[in-house]
């Protein structure tokens, strides 16, 4: 799971390799001097200083990032749903002799790159080591002017993904065993049942009864030992004469199987709903 640190990092290398931002890259004809144009914003004072004293623009500000926490569904972990926060400055060209055109200058030219570093996080999102970013909640606003007569734009952006850090370890804590302890249960006299081959093949259903837009299927030893390592999902919706079979459900596998652990579904239906899974 992505940490501050780990998007930081990322976003600051995204920054180093952009021909606009150049982040900690040679100033053209100085052998020694380099670009300061990436923070990391612990607040808006430090950001400030840097722009008076030693910063290059246009610049990239790594300026928020919180968590929020989805209920799981059943036995599953809880998503994990991250907002990333950055700022895309530049500054009116004093020497303009209209004021509002160099506004718009620098208006356009953060807007250039808040558009480059929009198309390389799309095009590296296979590669990407730390975030699965949700374009659909990409949304911009027009900042300015802030700090030292700076415009600009503010993104904000979503990824979820599995809680799976939230799995309780009792090698964390203290007088907790390191294993956890062996009960060896009775063996029981009586006779396994035969399996009924007609249940066997019977469909798991999940209603949904609120505004859900995601669920979060895990994929344990019970669901693989009855649907198999690719199992059929179907997601039924209420109308007027009847329940209707959607086809806008998107399924997506954590991992190609037999190694998949859950399944993600997105999909985008009137409740009440149910959900079938068969093999």
């Amino acid at each position: 799971m992505s940490t501050y640190k780990d998007r930081s990092d990322y976003i600051k290398n995204i920054a180093m390799q952009n021909k606009l931002i150049a982040h900690n890259q040679l100033i053209d004809g100085s052998a020694d001097q380099y670009r300061n144009s990436f923070f990391r914003v612990n607040d808006i004072e430090e950001l400030n200083g840097a722009i008076v004293d030693y910063c290059h623009l246009p610049l990239v500000a790594h300026l928020g990032f919180d968590v929020r926490y989805k209920s799981p569904v059943g036995g599953a972990m809880p998503r994990k749903v991250l907002n990333t926060t950055l700022w895309f400055l530049s500054k009116a060209d004093s020497n303009t002799l209209n004021r509002a055109d160099a506004i718009e200058g620098a208006y356009v030219e953060a807007d250039q790159v808040l558009t480059q570093f929009l198309s390389y996080m799309l095009a590296d999102q296979e590669n990407c080591p730390c975030c699965d970013f949700d374009f659909e909640t990409a949304k911009v606003e027009m900042i300015g002017p802030e700090l030292n007569e700076l415009y600009g734009w503010q993104l904000t952006i979503q990824d979820s993904k599995r809680g799976a850090e939230l799995e309780y370890n009792p090698q964390h804590w203290l007088n907790e065993p390191a294993t956890p302890p062996i009960h060896e249960e009775p063996e029981d006299p009586t006779p396994e049942p035969e399996e009924d081959p007609a249940a066997a093949n019977k469909p798991e259903f999940i209603p949904l009864e609120g505004s859900e837009q995601e669920l979060v299927i895990e994929w344990d030893d019970a669901r693989r030992a009855l649907f198999g390592e690719e199992p059929t999902f179907h997601l039924w919706y209420q109308e007027s004469d009847g329940l209707r079979l959607s086809n806008t459900i998107i399924i997506h596998a954590d991992q190609a199987p037999p190694l998949t652990t859950y399944y993600t579904l997105s999909f985008n239906v009137p409740a009440p709903a149910l959900l079938t899974i068969k093999k």
